[in-house]
């Protein structure tokens, strides 16, 4: 069994064993990929896939499949119809992605006449444009069913009248199927691969040092966006100082601003009473803590200079040490090198020396091959002729065999009709619809459907006119909210004023704090030494640097001398190789000849 009929008659099993009252779809898909999960990933994917797929266009497949058996499939058995929904969802919504190919694979895995019947029926093209676009058009939106359904169908019905036309030779026995012949055999001399002549290699390039661009003086400079910045930062200060802008407050924000200031008020008028009352005023503290703060404040900006400046120092000592490091790393490669080119060469001496007693060995080898060749055709020529018998006997029991297997697939198929066609058709009843009188139930309260609409549109009549009523109650209810938040914002935009005076006297008075803090560190003589340490550590890495640069050059003169002398070594090896080569090719032919003349 092919790949292609196992995956539809399992897909067609699960869908078999599906049962929509008592299974739930999801979960129903979930076992079955975990049954099927020892098979390839490929095929696994695909089965899923298509088996979700089925269920859940069910309703649409369903239309097709039923409209088949009452029109053109009256014959065939009612068991199969799970096996037409699948082959209409692959032709429906999985066509585009499968292909041509894999989907012709998928019908020809099936009953020749089981499938000619299904597709001629469903690829017609009065049945896609008439009853069945109408039937999926009451399940899904119309312009889905026109462009994403019928259009692509409709675009593959040419393609699908080739496959139809296909299973039609092979129900009339048309086809021939062609037995590919095999190609005979023919021994051919052993093809030895003729040495190349060694190219001369490509002299290398003598790399260049690039110049090194000097680091720019912007490098170290603060960004100009940085003062930018700044500058715009004050601007808007001043301007949110002397223009007083409104802001756009919810009733929330207003709610929640005016306890704040509330709260304020009511800390305010205790402070007040307690101090009337003959309290402490907390104020004299306060600004003794004030004092104290900043006090701490200039030893911590002080602390922090000195430990940024060390770290520059350590930076730049750092840097002089790995400078140092790098150097002695360079010192031992160049020597590595050089011991490198010494064992390279040693090795080259060997391969060629190799090379020599190989070329011996081929030309010893030759002269054995030449006997072998007889044997192997004398063989050949036996085990063609015993293929030619065998495949003659196979093919004699094969029509034999194909003779009997459709003699009773005939007979199977008449015997099927004869049973379908004694099945019986259903009959249609029809109901009429009274809505003036009750259904009859028995119940207590049973109404006619034309009083029931009659109680329905009073109680809707009633339901509007409370409606209104509630809608007059939340308007007055919202007006006196406005009211009283209007009278809030007043209130809070007086209290705001009030707030943001003083904090420009609290700003201007950290702007003189901050004056006077720098004018400290500018004082303090430890930072001064600091700075001066830190000034000579860069001096001596520039220094660093530009004995660095007379190194390299000295040592790029060097490499480019040993590398020219080296070259030219290569090229008198190259030439004397290919000498070698050229004298070897005369002695091979020379030999052949001699071996031509005595096989003749």
């Amino acid at each position: 069994m092919s790949s292609y009929s196992r995956l539809l008659t399992d897909i067609v099993r699960l869908l078999d064993q599906f049962d929509s009252q008592n299974n739930n779809a999801d979960h129903f898909v979930s076992e079955a990929a975990k049954n099927y999960k020892g098979q390839d990933e490929v095929e696994q994917m695909f089965l899923v896939e298509v088996l979700s797929g089925c269920l859940y266009y069910r309703p649409l497949l369903d239309v097709v499949v039923n409209g088949f058996y009452v029109r053109d499939g009256k014959n065939f058995l009612w068991l199969e119809c799970n096996l037409y929904m699948v082959i209409c969802y692959l032709a429906t919504f999985r066509l585009k992605e499968l292909g041509l190919k894999h989907f012709s694979k998928f019908i020809n895995s099936q009953d020749v006449n089981k499938m000619h019947k299904f597709l001629k029926f469903f690829f017609d093209a009065g049945n896609l444009n008439t009853w069945i676009k109408d039937e999926w058009c009451q399940i899904y939106d119309v312009a889905y069913v026109t462009e994403k359904l019928i259009d692509p169908l409709l675009r593959w019905q040419p393609d699908i009248q080739n496959i139809i036309n296909h299973l039609s030779n092979i129900r009339a026995n048309k086809v021939v199927h062609k037995k590919e012949s095999q190609p005979v055999t023919v021994p051919n001399e052993f093809n030895i691969t003729k040495p190349k002549p060694r190219a001369i290699p490509m002299p290398e390039e003598i790399p260049q040092l690039q110049v090194q661009r000097k680091i720019p003086r912007s490098t170290y400079d603060p960004p100009k966006e940085e003062k930018l910045l700044e500058k715009l930062k004050k601007k808007n200060r001043q301007r949110a100082e002397t223009e007083n802008i409104p802001i756009k407050m919810n009733t929330a924000a207003i709610l929640r601003e005016n306890a704040l200031y509330q709260r304020k008020v009511k800390e305010d008028l205790q402070r007040i009473d307690y101090i009337l009352e003959g309290g402490h005023d907390p104020a004299k503290f306060k600004e003794y803590q004030k004092q104290k703060d900043e006090e701490f404040m200039e030893q911590q900006l002080a602390d922090g200079e000195h430990r940024r400046l060390e770290e520059k120092i350590f930076f730049e000592e750092s840097i002089l040490a790995r400078e140092v490091r790098t150097e002695e790393k360079r010192r031992k490669a160049a020597q590595q090198k050089e011991e490198a080119a010494e064992l390279m060469q040693r090795y080259k001496e060997m391969r060629q020396q190799e090379e020599k007693e190989m070329k011996v060995k081929v030309e010893q080898v030759l002269k054995g091959h030449k006997d072998m060749k007889e044997q192997k055709r004398k063989i050949q020529e036996c085990k063609q002729k015993m293929a030619k018998e065998m495949n003659k006997e196979m093919e004699e029991i094969l029509q034999q065999v194909m003779e009997e297997t459709n003699a009773e697939i005939r007979k199977k198929t008449q015997q099927i009709r004869e049973i379908r066609a004694r099945q019986a058709a259903s009959t249609i009843k029809q109901n009429f619809l009274d809505l003036s009188k009750p259904a009859g139930h028995g119940l207590l309260d049973e109404m006619s459907l034309l009083e029931l609409r009659e109680r329905l549109g009073l109680l809707k009549e009633a339901q509007i006119k409370e409606e209104e009523d509630k809608r007059d109650r939340i308007l007055n209810e919202k007006q006196a909210k406005e009211r009283l938040l209007l009278e809030k914002l007043e209130q809070i935009s007086l209290n705001r004023e009030a707030m943001s005076k003083k904090a420009v006297l609290r700003h201007r008075e950290e702007e003189l704090k901050k004056d006077k803090l720098s004018k400290l560190l500018s004082n303090n003589q430890q930072l001064a030494e600091l700075q001066n340490k830190l000034e000579e550590k860069k001096k001596e890495h520039h220094q660093l640097i530009k004995m660095q640069k007379k190194n390299t050059q000295e040592n790029l003169q060097r490499v480019q001398g040993s590398r020219a002398a080296e070259r030219k070594a290569t090229e008198e090896r190259w030439w004397r190789n290919l000498e070698e080569s050229r004298e070897h090719k005369v002695q091979l032919l020379k030999l052949r000849t001699e071996l031509s003349q005595k096989a003749s």
